[in-house]
């Protein structure tokens, strides 16, 4: 029994095409955002010093435009966008999407895998470029990677596949290129791939039809071509999918467009 699916597709290359319903205080003349500041000097005593060596160098990885009160004193789980479950570091959400925040530039550095009760980590900002860090594999905690309308670069590395608690992958409407790794099938509980508007090319991967919870695959306005694999027919999980804008061809099963 399939579950009700949203189809975006092609008609043309497809023959079914249906649609489901620091600052600083003091008098301190050090200059924040230079690595020869010592982190212990840049955050509270009481802070985790992994969470504090990460996120001083996302700090100066990203321009040095995050209004982060970096005094020695206060707390990083009270700087805008950072939220702490336990003193640990659980969500760093780019804060530069609310009112009067600075638009900020730069990339992602490898030290932000040293954040290991990251929960989820978003980005919004079209400044942050570079690439994927290679560890990015190395976050055990990590639920949610969102980067969505950044200019963030280069291929999705199979190292994501060790991310077991990954349910979220939003690249849309980045830079990101390469073929789409087969190795995301090794994360149980990832429910929603999110590719649509960015430059992937090559193939489906068919191992992302062994994958019992995704729920939605939008991949549309891709580089995306090839058939579609014949595993995808039994996708039962899926409720989603997005394909338009693709030279992916081939036939879906015709109860996709009816939920039976």
């Amino acid at each position: 029994h399939l579950l009700p699916l949203a189809l975006v597709v092609d008609a043309a290359g497809l023959s079914l095409s249906s649609a489901g319903s620091p600052r600083t205080s003091g008098n301190s003349s050090a200059v924040v955002g230079s690595p020869r500041v010592g982190v212990r000097g840049l955050c509270s005593p009481v802070d985790n010093e992994d969470d504090c060596v990460a996120l001083t160098s996302v700090y100066w990885a990203t321009g040095g435009k995050l209004n982060w009160t970096m005094d020695g004193t206060t707390s990083l789980c009270k700087w805008p966008g950072v939220k702490c479950k336990s003193g640990r570091v659980s969500q760093f959400i780019d804060y530069s999407q609310f009112k009067d925040a600075p638009d900020i530039d730069g990339s992602l550095p490898t030290e932000i895998s040293r954040l290991d009760k990251l929960t989820q980590l978003v980005f919004t900002s079209q400044g942050l470029a570079g690439t994927l860090p290679g560890n990015i594999g190395e976050l055990p905690s990590l639920t949610r990677l969102a980067l969505s309308g950044t200019s963030i670069s280069g291929s999705i590395s199979g190292e994501l596949g060790k991310l077991s608690t990954l349910r979220e992958l939003v690249l849309s409407d980045t830079k990101i290129d390469g073929s789409l790794p087969s190795a995301l099938s090794e994360c149980p509980d990832l429910k929603q791939i999110l590719l649509d508007g960015s430059q992937i090319d090559g193939t489906l991967p068919p191992e992302l039809a062994t994958m019992t919870k995704l729920k939605r695959l939008l991949l549309g306005k891709t580089r995306l071509d090839g058939t579609l694999p014949k595993g995808y027919h039994a996708f039962t999980s899926l409720e989603e999918l997005e394909i338009s804008g693709t030279d992916v061809s081939g036939s879906l099963p015709a109860a996709w467009g009816t939920g039976a």
